[in-house]
């Protein structure tokens, strides 16, 4: 288990270079890449974790379609634009921020709005 987790590990920051660095050159934005890279890493992370926790519960068989529902199902209630309302400190900020991977998303619109 816990050589699958770090090969995964692994693998999800691979993956987010390559789609941050693939976004950056054809955007070509005037701010660093690491404000591209660094929100996408955590989303991805964020949506793994969700991925395993959710594997866990349900049958293998059904895992990787009850997390696509899951996460549409959760980015449908809470959309990156409107978690500005729900943002404003205390205990549900602290629980958007853990669960909710449309949170780690929200930096890139602030970034590319400068």
């Amino acid at each position: 288990f816990l050589a699958r987790v770090s090969v995964n590990g692994i693998d999800v920051c691979i993956y987010s270079f390559t789609l941050a660095a693939s976004y950056f050159l054809v955007s070509q934005p005037k701010v660093p890449f690491w404000l591209f890279f660094l929100p996408l890493l955590f989303t991805s992370f964020n949506a793994v974790g969700w991925g395993y926790l959710i594997s866990m519960v349900v049958p293998r068989r059904h895992a990787a379609f009850i997390t696509a529902i899951t996460m549409s199902f959760v980015h449908a209630l809470f959309p990156p634009l409107a978690l500005e309302e729900v943002l404003t400190g205390g205990f549900v900020e602290f629980l958007v921020s853990c669960l909710i991977p449309n949170r780690w998303a929200m930096q890139m619109n602030f970034d590319t709005a400068f």
